[in-house]
């Protein structure tokens, strides 16, 4: 299968879009932006795949409850650091018309919000994984220190028409 038009996948859990020339809604947070608990909660459900039994309704409580957490600022929050933040700000921006096109992004203390839409076959996962890698190395560096500063994975979400881009813009700009 060509990696860069993937399609319906699944890395495991909630479904998955990552298809070229598509809006896309991010969201990747730092790696104690939620409690242990919350995050043992969800990997109990996950790993007996309980979640294909959860209603709409527990999803969307669950969800709002790790905003909770990240509007909360849990976590040592990096991102609080100018520096730390202006270095995502510039790996966001970095790939914008070459890889994706950037529609708009708030860095938030402990966890990031980006609109795109990627570009020819840009890959999503890639997209992803490259923001978080180099900007691990660098913001470790500012900070002098070792170890993990993403949590693993991502949250994404695809756009459906319009009214779901304008919701989504804003909420990224009321952050």
């Amino acid at each position: 299968m060509d990696e860069s038009n993937k399609g319906w996948t699944s890395r495991g859990y909630l479904p998955h879009y990552d298809m070229y020339d598509t809006i896309q809604f991010i969201t990747f947070r730092l790696y104690d932006s939620l409690p242990y608990q919350l995050i043992a909660s969800w990997k109990e459900i996950i790993n007996s795949n309980n979640y294909k039994g959860l209603s709409r309704q527990e999803i969307r409580k669950k969800k709002i409850l790790v905003e909770k957490y990240a509007r909360n600022g849990y976590g040592q929050c990096f991102l609080r650091h100018e520096k730390c933040a202006n270095i995502v700000k510039s790996h966001i921006l970095l790939g914008n018309k070459k890889d994706y096109e950037l529609f708009e992004y708030v860095i938030m203390p402990n966890h990031v919000h980006v609109l795109i839409r990627t570009l020819d076959t840009s890959n999503l996962s890639n997209i992803v994984r490259r923001w978080k890698s180099r900007t691990a190395h660098e913001i470790n560096y500012v900070l002098k220190r070792k170890g993990s500063v993403w949590m693993h994975g991502y949250y994404d979400t695809y756009i459906r028409n319009n009214e779901h881009l304008n919701h989504v813009v804003e909420y990224i700009r009321n952050n």
